[in-house]
């Protein structure tokens, strides 16, 4: 039995934003860990570095529906 057109995408959202949530705490610990003790800095370099990275993956997940 095929699922009603609108379970699949609620099922996708679901996933996708739990898997977010848990790709975002395993960032943040492996972050928290890489600082140490003291509390870390972040330049603005290395931030707009890694947005940049996050949007590519982003771009390449979203041509996974096109193939």
């Amino acid at each position: 039995m095929e699922p009603a057109p609108s379970e699949w995408k609620t099922r996708t959202l679901l996933f996708g934003g739990l898997f977010g949530a848990l790709a975002g705490v395993l960032a943040a610990f492996i972050f928290i860990r890489s600082s140490g003790e003291g509390k870390p800095s972040v330049h603005p370099k290395a931030a707009l570095q890694a947005g940049i990275g996050v949007m590519g993956v982003l771009k390449q997940i979203a041509s996974l529906a096109e193939e």
